[in-house]
């Protein structure tokens, strides 16, 4: 395929997948219209304030606290009190851990009722830990307000700091171009600058988003223009506190999103590079500020070090990188590159299935990358349309000291970076987020686009800088009433419009202490506390629908225990939670599908499916993938089960043969000896099921009990994705589970 053509299906690619997304309208709530009615205060009193410099000042320090105040409502009228998206609902576990001095944490008993998703076991070490799979930046930064018992404040914190970061940014380019011949027109423009990106930052939809949920973009935005800006203050004022802030910067920023780090370190440098060479620099002075950025950066750098080590056993492995060579599959399908086996069946298997049916090449990278650049129009300024005010701004910095035109790059830079990427993280609200890093950025190129056309009409009352300033905001709000409140609305009614676990609710029902079983991942993510046990507080665990509540129940002394529900997860409904007094009842088995994720998997992996129609006990269970047609996955087991006799139920399609054994270290349980117990032939073709022999667990001290399974298949594999076999479940025979 020739790039034109390439560019051009990717092009339509991107623009068909997100229409949905594309709405314009009047007002849809009374958000959306105060927005509108600010838009027009803005746009007729802006000159009003900024008519002196420290009227700018104090400009500035209104937009911040108006961006804090805007987060805080956000986290009200979007959010309704907690995190929505389930990577935020990590971060917030991760967050919680490292308030207790964790990276990493012993999992209760079973540990099926205390890890999951996100949640990487440390299988490089003795396995007996784990860890929150994202980089420790923003969980760090997070743990600081979860000390405080008010963890949903560090958005709003963020957003003023993020609001002066981006002026002082604003500033830094705005001191270049006075560097140049101004007219007295521009010279207005640029003392209006700092302000004017101030307010734009404030009225931003997608980074009251950003710094309303617990996500890490927020944090990496601000990292990212507090290293832009001390960058350009470097040039310019080579003082040892500016590196070490620049340093500082990066290496907040590498502990928070690492590609991101690297993509903003190379405009870094070849910012400070052409600024060396233009004034003269030698090769000693450059290596004595590397030396001051790279102290500077310590911090940062060593605590990404620790929690990979904390998580993997290893210093240079990678958390997210093991989560997923365990929990999911092909191997290797989630890596930063380009291959036919990349895209994961598990996480992200509907989006891999519809965009990466071929892999991740050229044209899949190009239509990833373009759509990520589609819904990321709507981010810096709140409509598809303004973002020509951006493009503006790039093409007159194209025009402006080099520096600038440098920096004027970052966006692109950055899309470029995640291009290796397969995944887009698209969302409504959250745009493009990986794109988000850069919006200060964005901010300050839409200003000086907007004061770059200015320059063009007749110099009026209309078109002078405070009036043009105060135009640009109005915009921006303008945007959000009219276009992205649509997006942010569809954010705040999935999954039954509310967080799916509310602290709230608990205290109200009056519940202090015992245990809690939650049915999704994002309530138990914001539930736990790895430091908390039921006998003496509130501990909140998975509820499985199976043995395993039993069994956990058991484990920690038989507690009060609660059943915290929702009454829908549907998008066009808001959801009512429920807490009720619940005893785990005894159902004698174990599903398979809730043994996930796997202790390990060698050339098979494992997925968790619904299998509806066949004999599957509670209509899914854990498929196997042997994609070179043979392989073994090992599940943990509870440790309760010791002594206990077990009979696996398998589902193998024609030409697979499928063994379990129990292994504890290197000794193994033998099966009983006799025939498969039964037989049965489900509704779906050439599957069979049966009962294999029973299994005793042993006891001892040699490690936890593991059901070690294999798969060997005589059949040419017709995919990488095409299950072979499964495990419905464990019988337990006589147990009290």
């Amino acid at each position: 395929m020739d790039p034109g053509h390439l560019w051009a299906s990717a092009a339509a690619d991107a623009l068909l997948r997100h229409v949905a997304w594309s709405r314009f309208g009047a007002p849809p709530d009374a958000i959306a219209w105060v927005a509108l009615l600010a838009a027009f205060l803005i746009a007729v009193t802006f000159p009003r304030f900024v008519a002196s410099e420290p009227a700018r000042r104090r400009a500035i320090a209104l937009a911040a606290v108006v961006a804090g105040a805007l987060s805080s409502g956000y986290v009200a009228a979007f959010l309704r009190g907690g995190p929505r998206i389930v990577d935020a609902t990590t971060y917030l576990l991760q967050g919680r851990a490292m308030a207790r001095g964790m990276f990493a944490w012993q999992p209760g008993e079973p540990s099926a009722s205390v890890a999951g998703r996100f949640l990487v076991r440390d299988a490089l070490g003795d396995g007996s830990h784990v860890a929150g799979i994202f980089p420790p930046g923003y969980p760090a930064y997070l743990a600081l307000f979860v000390k405080l018992g008010a963890p949903m404040a560090s958005g709003p914190v963020l957003a003023v700091l993020l609001v002066l970061a981006t002026a002082w940014l604003a500033g830094e380019v705005a001191h270049r171009l006075r560097a140049g011949p101004s007219s007295p027109q521009e010279h207005a423009q640029l003392s209006l600058l700092p302000v004017a990106v101030a307010w734009i930052s404030a009225g931003c939809a997608a980074l009251r988003y950003h710094t309303a949920d617990t996500m890490s973009h927020g944090l990496a935005a601000l990292a990212a223009a507090v290293a832009l800006a001390a960058t350009l203050r470097a040039a310019r004022e080579p003082r040892v506190v500016v590196r070490l802030v620049l340093g500082a910067a990066l290496g907040a920023l590498f502990a928070t999103r690492p590609v991101s780090a690297a993509a903003i370190a190379l405009i870094c440098i070849a910012v400070l590079a052409v600024d060396r060479v233009r004034a003269g620099g030698t090769i000693a002075r450059a290596v004595g500020l590397a030396a001051v950025v790279a102290i500077g950066a310590v911090p940062g750098v060593a605590l990404l070090l620790l929690h990979q080590h904390a998580a993997t056993g290893a210093w240079l492995a990678s958390s997210q990188s093991l989560y997923y060579a365990l929990s999911d599959g092909p191997e290797g399908c989630f890596r930063y590159g380009f291959g036919s086996g990349i895209g994961c069946a598990n996480e992200h298997g509907t989006f891999v299935a519809a965009n990466l049916p071929n892999g991740y090449g050229a044209y899949a990278a190009a239509a990833t990358s373009l759509r990520r650049l589609k819904a990321h129009l709507v981010d810096p300024l709140s409509s598809e349309p303004a973002f020509l005010l951006v493009i503006a701004g790039g093409v007159a910095a194209l025009r402006g000291p080099r520096a600038l035109r440098l920096l004027a790059l970052a966006p692109v830079v950055l899309l470029l970076a995640y291009a290796p990427f397969y995944f887009d993280g698209n969302y409504p609200g959250g745009g493009a987020r990986l794109l988000a890093d850069t919006l200060p950025v964005e901010h300050v190129l839409a200003v000086v686009g907007v004061f770059a056309i200015a320059r063009h009409f007749t110099l009026s009352r209309l078109t002078s800088p405070p009036r043009v300033a105060g135009f640009a905001i109005a915009l921006v709000l303008a945007g959000f009433a009219l276009r992205a409140s649509y997006d942010h609305r569809l954010l705040r009614d999935r999954e039954g419009g509310r967080p799916l676990f509310e602290p709230s609710v608990l205290a109200a029902a009056g519940v202090e202490r015992g245990l809690v079983y939650v049915d999704t991942d994002h309530g138990f993510s914001i539930g736990h506390d790895p430091a908390a046990r039921a006998a003496e507080g509130v501990e909140v665990i998975r509820r499985r629908g199976d043995a395993l509540d039993r069994i956990a129940w058991t484990a920690r002394g038989r507690p009060p225990s609660f059943h915290y529900s929702l009454s829908t997860l549907a998008d066009t409904e808001v959801a009512t939670p429920q807490i009720a007094p619940f005893e785990p009842p005894a159902t004698g088995r174990i599903e398979g599908e809730h043994l996930w994720p796997p202790a390990w998997q060698d050339g098979a992996y494992a997925l968790p499916r619904s299998a509806g129609g066949t004999c599957a006990s509670s209509g899914a269970w854990l498929s196997f993938v042997v994609p070179e047609g043979s392989g073994t996955v090992e599940l943990n087991l509870p440790r309760s089960l010791e002594g206990v006799r077990i009979v696996p139920r398998v589902a193998r399609a024609q030409g697979v043969t499928i063994d379990v054994e129990v292994v504890r270290g290197a000794v193994w349980a033998e099966p009983e000896s006799g025939p498969p117990t039964s037989a049965a032939q489900p509704a779906r073709e050439a599957w069979r099921c049966v009962d294999l022999h029973p299994i005793t667990l042993s006891q001892g001290d040699d490690g936890p009990p593991r059901l070690r399974v294999r798969v060997v298949s005589d059949r040419a594999p017709a995919s990488q994705r095409e299950p072979v076999a499964a495990l419905d479940a464990l019988v337990l025979v006589g147990a009290s589970y």
